[in-house]
């Protein structure tokens, strides 16, 4: 590790949070579709803007595909916001001031595209 390189502990927590969320939102997908196709129905009948998070942890205890299907994709949204953080995170903890501001610029763009998808 060279001087201007971030701790080894945060170097793995960046590369990690990529592949654990993709693995787990992937997870959460396939858990979900296979539950939708026991079901016997051909989609989802709620629609999307009516999932919440507050009924979310009934639906998984329930085993109801539309839960799963919301985590996993509410993961999938978030593993790179998480990711993109933990960079912002080492670039300032080694003080590197030109890709701590491109990470708080790409964190930023993220952020407002999120609230922008939200916005119905």
């Amino acid at each position: 590790m060279s001087e201007g390189d971030p701790p080894v502990g945060l170097r793995l927590a960046i590369r990690w949070t990529l592949q654990v969320g993709v693995a787990a939102s992937v997870v959460l997908l396939i858990v979900g579709i296979i539950l939708l196709g026991a079901s016997g129905e051909s989609s989802i009948h709620a629609p999307a803007a009516k999932a919440s998070l507050g009924a979310l942890p009934g639906e998984l205890a329930g085993g109801n595909a539309q839960g799963f299907l919301f985590l996993g994709v509410i993961v999938l949204v978030f593993t790179p916001l998480v990711r993109v953080l933990l960079s912002l995170g080492a670039f300032a903890s080694v003080e590197d001031v030109p890709f701590a501001l491109m990470t708080l610029f790409v964190l930023v763009i993220l952020s407002v595209g999120l609230v922008l998808g939200l916005v119905p």
